[in-house]
């Protein structure tokens, strides 16, 4: 029964990180395909240090943000021209379906994005 409900939850975190890469792709926000030529990289006013846990756990700055609080942080970055620096749990094992739900949200808002490994 404990291994249910935690299956449960892992489920349900799932599905929520679905329902906010669909929500940020609802709001108009579109991907910017192709890449970027070398040497013309936008500036970044600011960076957000963000690290994801293996359930969708997410934390900003070392503070643990709500799906919600996280999606208002990302559309500020995105006004003021800020980027992400991202880490999550176990970056050497898999990307869990949630780790790729918030990569997905930050892809779709054109928010620069950068890889860490701390």
């Amino acid at each position: 029964m404990v291994l249910l409900g935690s299956l449960l939850k892992i489920v349900m975190k799932s599905f929520i990180m679905l329902c906010i890469v669909v929500a940020v792709g609802l709001c108009g926000c579109k991907k910017q395909e192709g890449t970027v030529p070398a040497g013309s990289e936008k500036s970044v006013s600011s960076r957000l240090k963000i690290k994801i846990g293996l359930n969708g756990e997410i934390f900003a700055n070392n503070k643990q943000l709500s799906q919600e609080e996280f999606l208002q942080e990302l559309q500020r970055l995105k006004q003021s021209n800020g980027g992400v620096v991202y880490t999550r749990d176990n970056p050497a094992g898999d990307t869990t379906p949630a780790q790729m739900g918030i990569v997905e949200a930050i892809e779709q808002l054109g928010i620069p994005l950068e890889y860490s490994r701390q």
